[in-house]
């Protein structure tokens, strides 16, 4: 379910945003595991095909995710406490990450040559897994917690 999509309400943009990550989450564990299928299996068309839908996935819920962070909390984040580098970093990982995704399609436009590829493809996706999943990390105890220490409550709940 995407960002756009989602019917339940939050009390807080905090509770949007972790929920939205449990689903990435969610896929990218689904994505690993056909990842290390590749080596078992070889490029079937089922794994082929479910990279392909869970990397479009996870490219597309990443792109909202990341422009609802850096659209809503990074801009009061830095006008409330400014001269902190955090903001910085969560743009670079948004990037990085966006780019790999990016270059994931691109190796999967076509199943030969994804199969050709295999080696490398199986290499951008575990590193993917692992990039999103530091980065997500990292803003559950960095971003999240500043925001919701240091940003005054009214300015959470108009966000």
């Amino acid at each position: 379910m995407g960002l756009n999509e989602n019917k339940k309400r939050y009390y807080d943009l905090i509770s949007l945003i972790e929920s939205e990550q449990d689903t990435i989450l969610e896929k990218l564990t689904g994505l690993e595991k056909y990842a290390w299928s590749i080596e078992k299996l070889g490029m079937t068309e089922e794994i082929y095909n479910s990279i392909k839908s869970l990397n479009e996935y996870i490219f597309n819920d990443v792109s909202r995710y990341f422009t609802l962070g850096e659209d809503l909390l990074l801009p009061e984040r830095e006008r409330v406490m400014p001269g902190h580098s955090s903001s910085a970093v969560m743009r670079t990982g948004h990037s990085t990450i966006l780019n790999t995704c990016s270059m994931l399609q691109k190796m999967l436009e076509e199943k030969d040559n994804a199969e050709k590829e295999k080696d490398t493809l199986q290499a951008e996706i575990i590193s993917l897994v692992d990039i999103l999943q530091r980065h997500l990390h990292k803003k559950n105890h960095m971003l999240y917690h500043e925001v919701q220490t240091m940003l005054p409550s009214e300015i959470q709940n108009s966000i």
